[in-house]
């Protein structure tokens, strides 16, 4: 019985950080969205200035 418990508590564990990792990628990729849309933003806008 107390090897079910310790299964369970990994699993839920191993679950956690397996999630926590994966939103760290996701901010990743949406931060370097945000950066790559303000590059073109400034190529437009120094483009319609010339």
């Amino acid at each position: 019985m107390i090897e079910m418990l310790f299964f369970l508590i990994g699993m839920v564990l191993g679950g956690l950080v397996a999630f926590v990792i994966l939103c760290c990628f996701q901010l990743h990729r949406i931060n370097r969205y945000e950066a790559q849309l303000q590059r073109l933003k400034a190529q437009l806008s120094a483009r319609d200035t010339n």
